[in-house]
C-alpha cells in the first residue's frame, strides 16, 4: 500500500519557516506585553505618588487647621487652666504652645522610636479634638464628677480631656470613667491632677473633648525595597506616646511658618520663616504654616535615573535609583489663630 501524497507531512524547510514565523509572533507579543507592563508600572507608581502626597497634605492641612481649638473660643482671649499634676511635655496650651516646629534635626535626635531622618523638619501641633460630648446636667460643685448621656468619644481613665463652655476651660487627666443607670461618670480626682477641682461648676451647656497633641515627621520604616534600599515614611506620635505611619514613600519634608510682623497685629502674613529663626516667644504670632514634600516610589519603575528637585530646589541630575520623585506644596491657615 502507498501513502497518499496528502499525508506525507511537512518538509524540513516548511517547519523552519513556521518556526521563524512563529518566533516572529512571539517575539512581537513578548515585546508588547514588556512595554505594557513597564508603562503599567510607571503609572501605577505615579498613581500611589499622588495619592499619597494628597492624602498627607489633607492629613496634614486638617491638624494644623484645627491648631490651638478649644471649642468656640479663641486663645488670645482665654486660656484654659491645666490641672494634671504629671503632664507629659506636649500637655501644654497656651498662645505660645498650638505650634512648634524643629529645623533640619540631626542624627541622634529623639523623635520617634528610631528618630527622625536627619535633615528633615518635625512639626507639632496642638490643641482640642473636634468631637465633642455635651454635659449631662450641671455640676453640682467644681470638684462633682462630670457626667454625659453615652460616651460617644470612647472616654477612658488616663485621658487628657479639656471641658469647655466658651467662657472658660480646664485641661484635666480623667481618673475613672465608669458606666451606670444611662449615665457616663468622669472624674477628675486628685490622684493624677493637682486638685479635683476645675475652674468652676460647669452648666449642661458646656461641653467635653479630648485634649490633643500630634508631632510629624518622617522616619525610617524598617523596611526596605527589592533592591535593598530604605523606605522612608511619615509618622505621628500622639501624646500618649502611641506612633503611628500614616503616609509611605515620603523622602522629605520642609516646613516654614508665616508670621505677622506688624506692631499691631491684623491676622496677615508678612513673612515666611523657618523654625530655627523663630524666637520661643515667637511662636504665638505664627498664622499659617507651610508645608513641603518629596515622595517617592517605593520599587524602581523606570529602565534608567530620572533627575529631579529637592524641596530647596536643588537638581539631582543622576540619582543612584531609578525610582520616580514628586513634590508636593500646601500653605495652610491657623484658624483659631485668625478668627
Amino acid at each position: 500500500m502507498h501513502l497518499r501524497r496528502s499525508q506525507r507531512g511537512f518538509s524540513l524547510v516548511e517547519l523552519m519557516i513556521a518556526m521563524a514565523i512563529g518566533l516572529a509572533l512571539l517575539a512581537g507579543v513578548t515585546h508588547i506585553f514588556t512595554s505594557s507592563k513597564a508603562t503599567y508600572r510607571v503609572q501605577e507608581g505615579l498613581s500611589r505618588v499622588q495619592e499619597n502626597g494628597r492624602f498627607a497634605l489633607e492629613l496634614l492641612g486638617r491638624k494644623i487647621r484645627m491648631g490651638g481649638y478649644q471649642g468656640c473660643a479663641n486663645l488670645r482671649f482665654m486660656t484654659p487652666s491645666n490641672v494634671i499634676s504629671s503632664p507629659p511635655p506636649d500637655a501644654i496650651f497656651d498662645l505660645d504652645a498650638v505650634v512648634n516646629g524643629f529645623d533640619n534635626v540631626a542624627a541622634g535626635n529623639s523623635f520617634g522610636s528610631t528618630g527622625a531622618r536627619v535633615g528633615t523638619d518635625v512639626l507639632v501641633m496642638r490643641g482640642a479634638a473636634a468631637a465633642a460630648a455635651q454635659l449631662k446636667g450641671n455640676l453640682a460643685a467644681d470638684n462633682a464628677n462630670i457626667q454625659l448621656d453615652i460616651n460617644s468619644e470612647s472616654y477612658q481613665a488616663g485621658d487628657y480631656l479639656f471641658i469647655t463652655d466658651c467662657e472658660t476651660a480646664d485641661i484635666f487627666e480623667a481618673t475613672n470613667v465608669s458606666m451606670g443607670s444611662g449615665t457616663v461618670t468622669i472624674a477628675h480626682a486628685n490622684s493624677a491632677n493637682t486638685t479635683n477641682r476645675l475652674s468652676k461648676a460647669y452648666l449642661d451647656d458646656a461641653f467635653l473633648l479630648k485634649f490633643e497633641s500630634s508631632t510629624f515627621y518622617v522616619m525610617d520604616s524598617g523596611r526596605t525595597n527589592q533592591a535593598g534600599a530604605p523606605l522612608f515614611s511619615l509618622y505621628e506620635t500622639d501624646i500618649y506616646g502611641n506612633e503611628r505611619e500614616f503616609i509611605s514613600g515620603v523622602d522629605d519634608m520642609q516646613i516654614t511658618y508665616g508670621f505677622d510682623t506688624s506692631p499691631s497685629p491684623d491676622g496677615t502674613v508678612d513673612v515666611y520663616r523657618d523654625a530655627a529663626s523663630i524666637a520661643a516667644s515667637d511662636w504665638g504670632k505664627v498664622m499659617s504654616v507651610r508645608i513641603a514634600l518629596l515622595l517617592t516610589t517605593d520599587e524602581n519603575v523606570v529602565t534608567l535615573p530620572v533627575a529631579y528637585n529637592q524641596l530647596d530646589g536643588t537638581v539631582v541630575a543622576s540619582p543612584a535609583d531609578r525610582r520616580l520623585r514628586r513634590r508636593f506644596f500646601s500653605t495652610i491657615t491657623i484658624r483659631n489663630r485668625v478668627l
